[in-house]
């Protein structure tokens, strides 16, 4: 990867242990803007672990996470949270609101964090679904109308503009697709190996 891609995620020396078991001893990665890391293992290999330590649920036995350069390892909730309002969290099995449509679902986090005219904040939701490749009727659908696939892509524009992730495969070509048009970066763990893109094997 080329030196002068701005490295959004660094993790260095990570180590995590439970009891006798080590999990990671001196893990490094780097995520960088427009690029998804996909991370592939068996159960008990790490995974979870790995994603928990980086979103800051799990504090590291050792080594440093970074976000945007800074150093994210040890710092209060408080800290966090001008930092965290720049990454999101998508679930293995989508997460969304089930009595609000997929539009007002987007529209929380811009609700909540931006004080934004109401035209604006919808016309941001909008753009957000149609990155996604969901079709315009959606926006109008209650979670339990979408199929499988569509509820984890429908979680995706919630999430902009950037995310860690644990998602059904089939999100995988909205996640694809949204950071090579956005220059976000993210990490996928997907649920099933056997349907993992042969690009990486």
């Amino acid at each position: 990867m080329s030196d002068d891609l701005e490295t959004v995620i660094e993790v260095r020396g990570l180590r995590s242990v439970f009891g006798t078991q080590v999990v990671h001893d001196g893990l490094d990665i780097d995520v960088f803007r427009g690029e998804v890391l996909g991370v592939i293992g068996g159960s008990g290999a790490g995974k979870s672990v790995l994603l928990r330590s980086i979103v800051g649920l799990k504090d590291p036995d050792g080594g440093q996470i970074r976000f945007f350069g800074e150093d994210t390892t040890h710092l209060r909730a408080e800290q966090r949270q001008p930092i965290e309002r720049r990454f999101g969290l998508m679930f293995q099995d989508g997460a969304l609101f089930s009595s609000l449509t997929v539009l007002e679902n987007v529209k929380v986090p811009l609700i909540e964090y931006y004080q934004l005219p109401d035209d604006l904040v919808d016309e941001i939701a909008l753009l957000k679904i149609r990155l996604t490749g969901l079709p315009a009727e959606a926006a109008s659908k209650y979670p339990g109308q979408l199929s499988g696939g569509m509820q984890a892509t429908g979680f995706a524009p919630t999430q902009l503009p950037a995310w860690q992730t644990s998602v059904r495969v089939q999100a995988l070509p909205s996640l694809q697709a949204v950071p090579s048009g956005l220059g976000v970066g993210g990490v996928h763990v997907p649920v099933d190996v056997t349907h993992v893109p042969g690009e990486w094997h």
